[in-house]
């Protein structure tokens, strides 16, 4: 068993410092509470009977060494991409350079949904000479169906970061997959419906052949490329 000590007391994620599994050494400073650079040590009990030891079943063995706040970082961005408005057939490249200690992991979303390999779409990183980490996502050649809102999200121990952008591409509307929802009398759900394609004129919602409108349980809410059905399950429709 191991633990880590704190002048004397146990480290939990309660006292202002984390706990890391596989962390080299195996904790981090959150920054509240406590000073940034102390004595810190780590105590490894066997759970055999060993003799000659101070405490019955136990054998003490510490290591103390002085940390630095200033050791670990959150990510922050040094690069992010814009919103872009593009012709069918143009290359495009969405590039997110972001920094942090330990190194950030990155995913792509487009919408609410991750970002997947194929079309055209290729999602890749490496780590530049500076040590910052660079990820991107390349598509060869940009549909209406590529297009949408791009989310590029850093994660590390120390935090989480995000940045977000539209690309748009000339061309019809195209409707994102929407998954099936179960709910049940009385609750209220929430259906996005993501559109790409540019220019759009109007997005409509429909339930079989009949236009739905805001009213008696429906709330519908608009943006340029987005609309939200925002129902009141009390009833079949």
């Amino acid at each position: 068993m191991k633990k880590w000590i704190f002048f004397f007391n146990r480290v939990t994620t309660s006292n202002g410092l984390g706990l890391l599994k596989n962390f080299p050494c195996g904790f981090f400073f959150s920054g509240h509470g406590l000073p940034i650079s102390h004595s810190l040590g780590c105590e490894a009990k066997s759970l055999s009977r060993q003799p000659m030891t101070s405490e019955v079943g136990t054998t003490p063995s510490s290591c103390f060494s002085i940390l630095d706040q200033k050791d670990f970082d959150p990510p922050e961005f040094r690069e992010i991409f814009p919103d872009r408005l593009l012709r069918p057939g143009a290359k495009s490249s969405l590039r997110c350079l972001v920094t942090g200690n330990p190194l950030p992991q990155v995913s792509w979303r487009l919408y609410s949904r991750p970002v997947v390999e194929g079309l055209g779409v290729r999602i890749g990183d490496f780590v530049d000479s500076q040590g910052l980490l660079m990820s991107f996502i390349n598509i060869s050649a940009v549909t209406p169906e590529h297009g949408g809102i791009y989310s590029c999200h850093a994660r590390n121990e120390i935090g989480a970061i995000s940045h977000s952008a539209r690309l748009s591409v000339f061309g019809p509307p195209y409707i994102h997959p929407m998954d099936n929802i179960t709910v049940v009398t009385g609750d209220e759900v929430n259906v996005d419906c993501a559109v790409s394609g540019h220019p759009l004129r109007s997005i409509r919602w429909r339930k079989g052949m009949a236009v739905l409108f805001n009213g008696f349980h429906i709330d519908l809410y608009y943006d340029k490329y987005i609309s939200v059905l925002i129902l009141n399950v009390v009833f079949h429709l």
